[in-house]
């Protein structure tokens, strides 16, 4: 009995373990060494790059590993401009972005981009586009939204494992 319940709570403690997005790197591998540290970069949806001359560094997919904790929107974004500044990109394009349901992790998909602009010239990229990043404000929200549906669901699931493994 007691090697059961031993079990489930160490196969319990691997599952919840994982708290970041799962992360595809298409393209580009990331120089541990290297560090930009804070820099500047524009994080846009959807821009169009057509009439721009561009360079692409890579590409990145965040998606969820169904045990993720700390994947909303935020953390993600924030993700996504440190990979950028070690890459030495000036723009992160997101091309693809999967809506918060009932799941609460934010999945996307983007590139990596130099642009040989100006901040200013670029941050007019994102008033023609006219689909710009949402306010910190309703980030925080979502992800207030999303840890509570990972806490009542963890308890749920960790009672109901409980009750069967005592019985």
């Amino acid at each position: 009995m007691k090697k059961k319940l031993c079990v489930f709570i160490l196969l319990s403690l691997i599952i919840v373990s994982g708290c970041a997005h799962k992360v595809t790197r298409i393209g580009y591998q990331l120089d541990a060494n290297f560090s930009q540290g804070n820099c500047d970069v524009i994080v846009l949806k959807s821009v169009d790059l057509s009439e721009q001359d561009y360079e692409v560094f890579g590409q990145i997919k965040l998606g969820d590993t169904r045990f993720s904790l700390d994947c909303d929107e935020s953390t993600a974004l924030n993700f996504l401009k440190n990979e950028a500044c070690t890459l030495q990109a000036n723009l992160v394009n997101i091309t693809k972005e999967v809506s918060l349901g009932l799941d609460s992790c934010y999945r996307c998909e983007a590139e990596f981009i130099r642009l040989d602009m100006e901040r200013e010239e670029i941050a007019n990229l994102a008033i023609k586009t006219s689909e710009q990043i949402e306010s910190d404000e309703e980030n925080k929200k979502d992800s207030k939204q999303s840890n509570a549906f990972h806490v009542i669901g963890g308890t749920i699931g960790f009672v109901f494992g409980f009750t069967i493994v005592v019985d």
